[in-house]
C-alpha cells in the first residue's frame, strides 16, 4: 500500500461484523463498552485461557491510547506512542508465534482463511506504526492519524473477538488450552520484558492484562 506523507491513511477496508466504516470514535472491543453480564468464571480458569489473556492485554493497549489523548505535550505524546507501538507488536507477535500456529493445524478452511487475513492486517498495522514513528512531531495532524489508528486496531480486534476467537474456542479444551495459555503468557512476558526499559507508563513498566485480571501464573 503506497503511503503519502501527511495524508490521512485509509482504514482497514473490512466490512465484516465488528467493523464499520465512516467517522466516529471506536474503543478497543474489550474496554469502554457496556456488555451484558457474563457468568462468573474462576480466576484459575481465566489464567488458563489464552484468548482471555490476549483480550486483557488488548485492554492495556486501549489504556495507552487514552493516556496518549491526555498527553500535555508533543514530547509526552511521542513517548506514549512508542509504548503503543511496542505493546501492539508484543500482542501481534504473540498471536503469530503461539496462538495462530497452534490453532491452524487441522482447522476448518474458514478458520484458516481468518488466520491468514489477521496476519495480513497485522502487516498493514505495522506499516502505519512505522510511518507514525518516523514523524518528528506529534502535532494535531499526527494526533488525528493516531486516533485513526486506534479505530483501525479496534475494528481489527472486534472482528477477531466476534469471529476468529469464536471459531477457535471449540478447539481449545483440556490440556491444549492449559498449555497454550501458559505459552501465550510466557510469550507476552518475554516480548514485553525485551523492551520494558523503553516502554514505560507512569514511571513503571506496563503491566500485562493478566495483572488486571488478578492472575498470577
Amino acid at each position: 500500500m503506497k503511503k503519502t506523507p501527511g495524508r490521512t491513511r485509509s482504514r482497514l477496508t473490512h466490512t465484516s461484523e465488528g467493523r464499520r466504516r465512516g467517522p466516529g470514535r471506536t474503543s478497543l472491543p474489550v474496554s469502554g463498552r457496556r456488555r451484558a453480564p457474563r457468568p462468573a468464571r474462576s480466576t484459575a480458569r481465566a489464567a488458563r485461557d489464552p484468548l482471555r489473556l490476549l483480550q486483557a492485554h488488548a485492554r492495556d493497549l486501549d489504556h495507552l491510547f487514552e493516556r496518549y489523548e491526555r498527553g500535555r505535550s508533543e514530547l509526552a505524546k511521542r513517548r506514549i506512542f512508542e509504548d503503543i507501538r511496542h505493546e501492539l507488536e508484543v500482542h501481534m507477535r504473540t498471536q503469530e508465534d503461539v496462538l495462530y500456529p497452534a490453532c491452524e493445524a487441522g482447522a476448518a478452511e474458514s478458520a484458516r482463511a481468518r488466520l491468514a487475513e489477521s496476519r495480513s492486517e497485522h502487516q498493514y498495522l505495522r506499516s502505519l506504526l512505522e510511518d507514525l514513528s518516523a514523524r518528528r512531531e506529534h502535532d494535531s495532524r499526527v494526533q488525528t492519524e493516531v486516533a485513526d489508528l486506534r479505530q483501525d486496531i479496534a475494528r481489527h480486534m472486534a472482528v477477531e473477538e466476534s469471529q476468529l476467537y469464536v471459531e477457535l474456542q471449540p478447539r481449545l479444551a483440556g490440556e491444549m488450552v492449559r498449555d497454550l495459555g501458559r505459552r501465550v503468557h510466557e510469550r507476552l512476558e518475554e516480548l514485553s520484558s525485551a523492551g520494558r526499559s523503553e516502554a514505560r507508563v507512569g514511571g513503571g513498566a506496563l503491566s500485562l492484562g493478566v495483572d488486571l485480571l488478578g492472575i498470577r501464573l
